[in-house]
């Protein structure tokens, strides 16, 4: 997968897709090919031409942005409420954009964003039942508040 993903690193045809090469690209280790991508969607949404290019501008270089982050502070910019609410308008399904959901809950957790991660964990409570990755990034979050100065993965 990480081949295909390699191969498509400017393509932002859709913009659906070019996440989840990015996915593949971070999972892979390849931060390089991870900002490529996002530096694709944030060039498809300068240009303000077509469809792909609104879904561009209100969650795909958004989205892309946060999952290449290690900022905190850039992080604690974002708009992880807008991004979850948005996240439809990439397209697919629920479950294919869960995979979406459950990655902003990771990150608002280890930000200890208390409030994010409230609001994403409540975008995805509308589609599913209250799972693993509810109760881990609350944990994870708890934890974080609770003893802020060590390190919780």
């Amino acid at each position: 997968m990480h081949a295909v993903a390699r191969r498509r690193l400017d393509d932002t045809t859709l913009v659906f897709a070019s996440l989840h090469h990015l996915l593949t690209c971070l999972a892979c280790d390849d931060a390089g090919g991870a900002a490529r991508i996002a530096l694709a969607l944030e060039r498809l949404e300068e240009t303000g031409r077509g469809d792909q290019a609104e879904v561009a501008a209100t969650v795909g270089a958004p989205l892309a942005r946060a999952l290449c982050s290690r900022d905190a502070a850039a992080i604690a910019r974002l708009d992880m409420a807008s991004l979850a609410r948005n996240l439809p308008r990439i397209g697919g399904s629920n479950a294919q954009r869960d995979v979406f959901l459950r990655t902003l809950a990771l990150i608002a957790a280890r930000g200890a964003d208390g409030a994010a991660l409230g609001l994403v964990l409540g975008a995805r409570h509308g589609q599913r039942a209250p799972d693993w990755i509810a109760r881990t990034t609350t944990s994870i979050q708890a934890a974080r508040a609770v003893a802020p100065r060590m390190h919780v993965a």
